[in-house]
């Protein structure tokens, strides 16, 4: 810090600062990437819709246009904070870059779907397929500041494989983005 307070040019002092906290940000998704990638959370059966709802009122106080629409009803084992962390991921990625998010879950057969949907430009061409590479960022125009690290999808992606599952990029009806995680069934909330 001290060395940033004798750069005398405001506009340059300012860009060092930009550029620093970009790198400071960077350093802790890699770092949060690989914690998950070797790290060992105990599994435990968690009850999906409380978790979805306790993470989409968390970000609702903290300011965000987040709403949870639908549950499951199911309870899955899962290690709840690598959960967490990858759902948060989806949500501040749709709220980034959709201005909001929805989200839901659904029984799909012997799966449960984990929906983030928004209603933002979408992601097309090429981006769609390398979305989950780290690294990239769909939107080249944005800096690291204000357009992510090109880590949280692949942090995402790296949770949901863990758990046996995939996540997908659809698009929303209408317009937008629609990250769906599959996971492998649990049994209903009643019967935990």
């Amino acid at each position: 810090a001290d060395a940033l307070d004798e750069i005398e040019d405001e506009t340059l002092r300012a860009q060092f600062i930009s550029d620093l906290a970009g790198m400071q940000h960077l350093v802790r998704e890699g770092l949060d990437l690989a914690r998950i990638e070797t790290t060992v959370e105990a599994v435990t059966p968690v009850d999906l819709d409380a978790l979805l709802s306790a993470i989409c009122e968390d970000a609702a106080e903290a300011g965000q246009p987040v709403i949870f629409t639908q549950g499951c009803n199911a309870v899955v084992p899962t290690r709840p904070q690598a959960l967490r962390r990858c759902l948060t991921n989806l949500i501040d990625n749709a709220v980034l870059h959709g201005g909001e998010a929805a989200v839901s879950a659904v029984r799909d057969g012997g799966a449960l779907r984990l929906i983030v949907r928004d209603h933002g430009p979408g992601i097309k061409g090429p981006d769609r397929t390398r979305i989950f590479e780290r690294f990239y960022r769909a939107d080249t125009s944005r800096t690291r500041e204000t357009g992510g690290t090109g880590l949280g999808l692949s942090i995402v992606a790296s949770v949901v494989g863990q758990h046996g599952g995939v996540v997908t990029l659809e698009e929303t009806p209408g317009g937008g983005a629609t990250f769906v995680v599959t996971l492998p069934g649990g049994e209903s909330a009643e019967a935990a």
